[in-house]
């Protein structure tokens, strides 16, 4: 009997919640956690802050500001972000500060608009591992939010380390190509479409399950672009579009009908001159590298010859033209570029080479990587020999050079109290009777409300379904808000007072750096070796031959040639690929059949028979488990929400999602049908408590 286990992932990127058989795909989320109130009401509160006259009066030098503690450093931005039209770009050295600026801007930056990340990848250049599609998928976001300015939208904010911003990406030129604009009414060829979107990058998939898949069926087309919250449906009316439908990929139904859709290229690299890319591999020394290096080499030209995606592409990207831009050359004129601690930054970038140079000296001499290969990433002297048409701010640059702006001159010492009730509520009366706002931005709100309560402070509090205030605080008054802030700070122009948890307790939660797991989506060109076994869906099993060429009725196209028993063969045309699946099973190799003989259509009946067999076993199984009565736990109360508040570290998108889906479960009268996984340190100890 098999039992149907609905079970929850905890994973260093993005949760992935199975219940057998399909899947759920989750939405990126950076930087604010669920449940929390961003302190955005406050911004109005900083419109004297010293900042630099972006718009207002270009200079030829950059503007710089001394060192600022990281909650000035955060206020500052958040303002710079309402100030300018257009984006942000933050650059800090290491990766420990990207996300102490990424958690205090998402609790100042207004909800519709949270920080985004533009994250490096975890192998160093010349490294040959796995391509992260999800990666891949976050960053055409950011590109295609840049490439396309919405005077309706804020500006972005965006937060690269050193190392993320030396990628090495495609131009703006071949990203806008590849963009895609649809709308009810266009007439189209869905063929063309179809091969645009796999030229593109998309994954031919029996049914869409991330971003950069698409699926087609018939007259029906499936796509999910990287940035949408849902995939598209297309259905066609012959060459017309007659609708276009967001729709869950869980349950494939449809959400809502929208006017028109934008789909992005799913891959950060331009890909489409495959001819130049393979005559670069040519003039490589591929006979120096060990054998089995030199036949992997040779399986990557393969793929290449065959128009698919090699799973080492972002190594061999910079083989293909067009892949020499970065981040800042998709910035408009309009664009700021932050620099913090730019002597850091600019140690970290000279490191990268460094070690990226020791990697290729290492594995040149070990004939792992031929010699003469192009650097797959950009050096620090290219990346700010342009950036004379951008403002630049550094921060923490204490040198005399550029226009200096005194940011941190309105900032004062906070008060720590380290859990000394009766200090914080001695202190805050002291506050409030001079005429401060004080906000108090806590994980322990409601038991801190308490606490004031019971001292005659009665602060307007702001429940965790609440997502932002509609006005700043009034002067004499307290707020607490549920909002993990890592440090407070004074701001004395307002008179503005905001304690975090690490003055308040003594508290600091620390943000868990787990390295991604970097494990690839299959993609289904790439799975498809020639001699390898793969089956049709009507046709049975065969073996692939390769990608051809034929002229068919004068109609030249790419086919995928399947070879059957008795010399039969079938040409796949390549946008409809997702008609083939690789064959896998641990029996060994498969019993070939013949493209006319029914053996296939008897394999099939046997497998609905057996099927239809384990659906009535399900159906037994579920109706018992509907009718069984368990017991039903209470709702957490102040002191289970203290006792989840008081561990060090700061809840991950894929713990709060777990703890969610375990307590709607325990305070269900149905039994727990649960099981909890993930790797080591993944904290799975802490959604058990």
């Amino acid at each position: 009997m098999i039992a149907q286990v609905a079970y929850t992932v905890l994973c260093g990127k993005a949760t992935r919640k199975r219940v057998w058989p399909a899947l759920v795909v989750w939405k990126y989320a950076i930087g604010r956690n669920e449940g929390a109130v961003t302190l955005s009401h406050l911004l109005p509160l900083f419109h004297d802050i010293p900042l630099p006259a972006v718009g207002l009066a270009r200079v030829a030098e950059p503007w710089r500001t001394p060192p600022l503690a990281a909650a000035a450093r955060a206020v500052a931005l958040a303002s710079m972000a309402g100030r300018t039209s257009g984006p942000i770009v933050v650059v800090v050295g290491r990766q420990e500060t990207a996300d102490t600026v990424i958690n205090n801007l998402s609790q100042l930056l207004p909800v519709g608009n949270p920080p985004m990340a533009w994250k490096a990848a975890d192998p160093l250049p010349y490294e040959q591992m796995p391509h992260d599609p999800d990666l891949a998928a976050q960053r055409s976001t950011i590109l295609g939010r840049l490439v396309a300015a919405n005077e309706s939208e804020m500006p972005p904010v965006i937060v690269a380390t050193a190392r993320a911003l030396m990628t090495a990406v495609r131009q703006p030129g071949s990203y806008v190509r590849d963009v895609v604009e649809l709308a009810v009414g266009q007439r189209i060829d869905d063929a063309v479409l179809v091969r645009h979107l796999t030229a593109a990058g998309y994954d031919h998939q029996p049914q869409v399950d991330g971003p950069g898949t698409m699926s087609r069926r018939g007259g029906i087309l499936d796509v999910y672009s990287p940035g949408a919250a849902d995939a598209i449906r297309i259905e066609l009316f012959g060459d017309e579009i007659d609708s276009i439908r967001r729709f869950d990929p869980l349950t494939q139904r449809s959400t809502e009908r929208v006017a028109s859709a934008r789909l992005l290229p799913p891959i950060e690299y331009d890909l489409t001159n495959r001819a130049v890319a393979l005559a670069r591999i040519g003039t490589l020394k591929l006979a120096a590298l060990r054998d089995e290096v030199r036949e992997e080499w040779e399986r990557l030209v393969a793929f290449l010859q065959a128009g698919a995606v090699p799973s080492s592409i972002d190594l061999l990207a910079s083989l293909f033209p067009g892949n020499d831009a970065s981040l800042l050359d998709y910035l408009p004129a309009s664009a700021l570029l932050v620099v913090v601690d730019p002597q850091s930054v600019d140690l970290q970038m000279d490191q990268v080479a460094l070690q990226a140079e020791d990697v290729r000296q290492t594995l040149e001499q070990a004939g792992e990587v031929p010699s003469g290969f192009p650097i797959p990433y950009r050096h620090r002297r290219d990346l700010f020999s342009d950036i004379e048409r951008l403002a630049v701010w550094r921060i923490g640059d204490s040198g005399d050079e550029g226009v200096e702006v005194a940011t941190g001159a309105p900032f004062g010492d906070t008060p720590v109290f380290g859990g000394r009730i009766d200090d914080l509520v001695a202190d805050l009366k002291d506050e409030l009777t001079d005429g401060w706002r004080v906000v108090l931005a806590t994980e322990q709100s409601e038991r801190l409300r308490d606490l004031l309560e019971e001292h005659d402070i009665y602060p307007r509090a702001f429940k965790r379904g609440a997502a932002e205030a509609a006005t700043p605080p009034a002067p004499g008054t307290v707020d607490v808000v549920h909002a993990p802030l890592t440090v407070g700070f004074r701001y004395g122009p307002a008179r503005l007072l905001v304690l975090s948890d690490l003055e308040l307790f003594g508290i600091r939660k620390l943000v868990r750096t787990q390295g991604t797991q970097t494990q690839a989506r299959p993609r289904k060109a790439r799975q498809f070796k020639p001699g390898s076994y793969v089956v049709h869906v009507e046709h049975g099993v065969g073996q692939f031959g390769g990608l051809v060429r034929l002229d068919l009725s004068g109609v030249d196209r790419e086919y995928l040639q399947v070879d059957y028993a008795g010399g039969d063969r079938l040409y796949v045309p390549v946008d409809q690929s997702d008609r083939l699946v690789p064959y896998e099973s641990p029996a060994g190799e498969p019993k070939i059949t013949r493209l006319s003989s029914p053996d296939w259509a008897k394999t099939k009946a046997r497998v609905r028979r057996a099927i239809r067999e384990m659906a009535w076993e399900l159906l037994q199984l579920y109706a018992a488990r509907e009718t069984a009565q368990g017991r039903a736990f209470p709702s957490d109360s102040t002191w289970d929400a203290e006792l989840a508040e008081s561990f060090p570290f700061r809840e991950t998108v894929e713990q709060d999602k777990a703890i969610r889906d375990v307590k709607a479960d325990m305070e269900s009268a149905r039994p727990m049908d649960r099981l909890v996984c993930g790797d080591v340190g993944y904290g799975k100890t802490e959604v058990g408590l």
